[in-house]
């Protein structure tokens, strides 16, 4: 029950580790299959949607900006994935090239999202506020030129 010597602080960056790794499991298995993510994508959309609800409780305050603006981009971006996957398992046909475009574009997003949930593995543990902001603001355009 080693759970109850970590801080909140911890648990929120814990909770972000375990997001992290299963978009860097997501994106291995994607290499092969996109199709086969889905399950890690729901779950990382859970952990996120659940960290939004806890942070107030577990702090008594609202979440910082830039805390606030990367998770927010996060769920976001797990959310474009789901529907992504939503709407081409409903193809009935698709192309070997749609197939390979679909595929670099899921891996693209979730790089984008391993690199943005580093930052927000950092910055809960941070004072710094722009740089992290200017981080997700880089990312969010970097997801923007990906095609899914």
């Amino acid at each position: 029950m080693s759970w109850f010597h970590f801080t909140k602080q911890e648990r929120i960056k814990r909770n972000r580790i375990l997001r992290r790794e299963l978009a860097e499991q997501a994106r291995k298995h994607a290499a092969d299959n996109p199709y086969d993510i889905r399950r890690q994508v729901d779950e990382a959309l859970g952990l996120a949607v659940e960290e939004e609800r806890t942070f107030i409780d577990y702090f008594g305050e609202q979440m910082p900006t830039q805390v606030e603006m990367s998770l927010h981009l996060e769920m976001i971006l797990w959310r474009r994935l789901q529907a992504g996957l939503e709407r081409e398992m409903k193809q009935d046909h698709i192309t070997d090239e749609k197939y390979q475009q679909f595929r670099q574009g899921v891996r693209a997003l979730l790089m984008t999202l391993i690199n943005l949930l580093h930052a927000e593995e950092e910055m809960v543990t941070s004072c710094l506020v722009q740089h992290y902001i200017n981080i997700a603001k880089d990312l969010q355009a970097e997801s923007a030129r990906v095609t899914l």
